[in-house]
Formats: structure tokens, C-alpha cells, sequence
């Protein structure tokens, strides 16, 4: 679940595929799969296939979507470089853009245009300060990948004492 979560919160910047295939990666980067109605479209279409393979669909649901919020909010908080500035956030309710006022995450450099080369796309993507930006934003969400693992740990933990607790008093007797 913990790999379906991570792909999940990726798939926003699948929108980066179209423009790769014309030659200009970043031409509709940021577009609707940047907000919340694509994220609950992506969320509820992976819980329904994983209800077929015996997982509670509520529970996927919502490790997929906040997963996926998690990018959002991510983008939200950081700084953008070219219009439109921001993202989508309530697509297809609205066209607007939204973006925090005061960006507290370093966020990643593109290129300033859309209509830059994939060459130029690479370049800008592959230097020090965007791997920075990106080991900061892991560092951010570590501890609470670090608490959903303990919570799912505690409550494993629980279920195995449930099941073990009446065969350990039998053998007592």
C-alpha cells in the first residue's frame, strides 16, 4: 500500500507526459491534474479496482487521496515561475489558480517557459538546487510516514495479541 501511495501522489505530474511527447515537457504542466476534482476522479478509480482484490475501498480511498493532496499541497506551498502561476485547485469548478502568498517551500525550477525544449527541460531539472528542494520536502513528510507506520504497527500489533491471547490461556490450562 505504502508503493500504490507513493505512485498515487506522483500521478499529478503525469500532466508533464503530453508535453514531452510534442517536445515541450512543461506546456501543460500544472493544468487539472493539479487539483482536488482529478485527485478524488484518481482516488475513487483505485479504490474501486482494489475493492475487486478484497481491500476496503473507504481505506484506499483515502490513503490514495491524501496521498495525491499531499502533491497538491506541496505545489501550493512552494514558489511557481512561469504563468500561470499556482494551481487549479478546485478544477473543474473553477479556472483559478491558487498559490500560498508566501511560499515556505524552496519548490523545484523548470524552465520559465512553456514552450522550452526537452533539452532545456532536463537541464533545468537536473542541478543541485532542485535536489535540495526535493530532500527538504522528503524531510517534511518523513514524520508522517513515520507515524502512519507506527500506527500500523501498534494496531497489527493489537490484532496479533487478539488472535494469540485465547490460545496462550488454553495452554495455560
Amino acid at each position: 500500500m505504502a508503493l500504490l501511495c507513493l505512485v498515487v501522489a506522483m500521478v499529478p505530474d503525469l500532466d508533464l507526459v503530453p508535453g514531452i511527447l510534442i517536445g515541450k515537457p512543461v506546456f501543460y504542466h500544472g493544468s487539472f491534474t493539479h487539483s482536488l476534482g482529478f485527485a478524488l476522479v484518481v482516488s475513487l478509480s483505485i479504490a474501486g479496482i482494489y475493492r475487486f482484490k478484497e481491500r476496503s475501498f473507504p481505506i484506499v480511498f483515502k490513503l490514495c487521496f491524501l496521498a495525491y493532496f499531499s502533491h497538491l499541497v506541496l505545489d501550493f506551498l512552494g514558489p511557481d515561475g512561469r504563468p500561470p502561476y499556482g494551481i487549479p485547485l478546485f478544477w473543474p469548478l473553477s479556472q483559478a489558480y491558487f498559490i500560498s502568498p508566501v511560499p515556505i517551500l524552496l519548490g523545484t525550477h523548470h524552465v520559465a517557459a512553456t514552450s522550452a525544449s526537452t533539452s532545456e527541460f532536463l537541464r533545468g531539472i537536473l542541478n543541485l538546487y532542485n535536489l535540495g528542494a526535493i530532500a527538504l520536502e522528503a524531510l517534511l513528510i518523513l514524520p508522517f510516514a513515520f507515524l502512519g507506520k507506527q500506527s500500523r504497527t501498534k494496531k497489527q500489533l493489537k490484532s496479533f495479541v487478539r488472535r494469540i491471547g485465547p490460545q496462550m490461556e488454553e495452554r495455560k490450562t
